[in-house]
């Protein structure tokens, strides 16, 4: 294995533990989560703020109290020492892979090195796992490479002979994560507001889920996380279809489905991000009902909708561009062009239909002329930005 590849395993891991054991360090000193908020406050004073109210939790309520913290940091001490033997005997980095997979994972009862530790220890450990590979070779890295904005790995996917059976991993596994971000928020939110409606809310459940960082789980809860992995597939299917009806096959493309289809998995990979809606909850009207800004609704989960949706579609032009060997200023018309169906199929039919769990985008009657307008207006820039002129 080269140098860097030891050196980088080596010292993300060794990163993440020294995360972990800090975070874990403060909760077992305080015999409880660590909760970091706008302003401490009781129940009462967060429900009637006029100002803006979060709180983010690092660590599981009930998992570390009573000395419980202490054992999860074992564990954290254990993978440090796996960590080290890593650095030192590159080549059992292989055979340790999934065991310093699992450690990091049993460090989010002590929040996970405030969640970036056990991100990091997880990505360490599968890129591990593939040793030795060049990184761009790997699950991670491509992964890495995606977010970046590295369109090397669009190449690597489209020559891989496994490229489909990636493909399908990376659908699943962006599925399981955002669905269980998504979902486990939405479960939280109908424990507050049991009736469905933000004028009636359960005072005890909001106080323990506000206050005290408690997350709340039930059987439709489970149930929802693997309705969205196959939400994501499908999803998955539609853009895929999209771009080569509209973009492989208007303009004489030879790419085939499956090539193109392996490639444009990677444009969900953004959507990991609605993993991160439970780990805040704020106030209203920010908590289940929007701020307008300008024309834009906004709420804590919106916001990562948007980031996360903006930096797919830019991921989607560097794919196209690269896949069907075409200019960026073609690829971003052929983008749109796809994005225009892609919006009305998934939101406007796809959605309502399955009536998919977690974070779900609703129309009135009266927005539909704005969505008119915009799809037509988006329609003139991807007829001037060439896609539909055949070369």
């Amino acid at each position: 294995m080269k140098r860097e590849n030891v050196t980088y395993t080596f010292i993300v891991l060794l990163v993440s533990c020294v995360l972990m054991i800090t975070n874990g360090l403060l909760v077992a000193l305080d015999n409880s989560p660590k909760i970091v908020s706008s302003f401490q406050a009781n129940f009462t004073r967060v429900w009637d703020a006029n100002t803006f109210w979060g709180r983010i939790v690092f660590g599981v309520p009930g998992l570390v109290e009573g000395g419980w913290a202490y054992f999860w940091l074992f564990l954290v001490v254990l993978l440090l020492i796996i960590t080290l033997r890593a650095g030192i005997r590159p080549r059992t980095q292989k055979k340790l892979g999934p065991l310093m997979v699992a450690l990091a994972l049993l460090s989010i009862p002590i929040g996970g090195g405030f969640y970036v530790g056990a991100i990091l220890g997880v990505m360490a450990g599968v890129y591990a796992m593939e040793f030795p590979k060049p990184f761009i070779e790997t699950f991670v890295g491509r992964i890495t490479s995606t977010l970046t904005g590295g369109t090397k790995v669009f190449e690597s996917v489209s020559k891989d002979s496994k490229g489909l059976q990636t493909a399908v991993l990376v659908v699943i596994l962006v599925g399981l994560l955002s669905g269980f971000g998504a979902c486990l928020y939405s479960t939280n939110l109908g424990r507050i507001y049991p009736n469905g409606t933000p004028a009636q809310e359960d005072a005890v459940a909001a106080s323990n889920i506000l206050i005290g960082g408690v997350l709340y789980t039930d059987a439709s809860f489970y149930t929802s996380v693997v309705g969205s992995m196959g939400v994501a597939v499908l999803k998955w299917l539609i853009l895929s279809a999209l771009v080569y009806l509209f973009g492989a096959k208007l303009l004489n493309s030879d790419v085939s489905f499956a090539v193109l289809s392996s490639v444009l998995a990677f444009v969900y990979v953004p959507e990991i991000l609605m993993i991160a809606m439970p780990m805040m909850f704020t106030n209203e009207p920010y908590l289940s009902v929007t701020y307008q800004f300008l024309v834009f609704p906004i709420s804590w989960p919106l916001i990562l909708f948007y980031l996360s949706r903006f930096w797919a579609f830019v991921i989607l032009v560097f794919a196209i561009e690269k896949v069907l060997d075409i200019s960026r200023g073609r690829a971003v018309g052929t983008a749109i062009l796809v994005s225009i169906p892609y919006f009305i199929v998934n939101y406007l039919q796809l959605y309502p239909m399955l009536e998919t769990p977690g974070l779900r985008i609703s129309f009135t009657s009266e927005s539909s002329t704005m969505i008119l307008l915009l799809g037509s207006i988006a329609l003139l820039i991807a007829v001037f930005l060439g896609a539909f002129r055949k070369e």
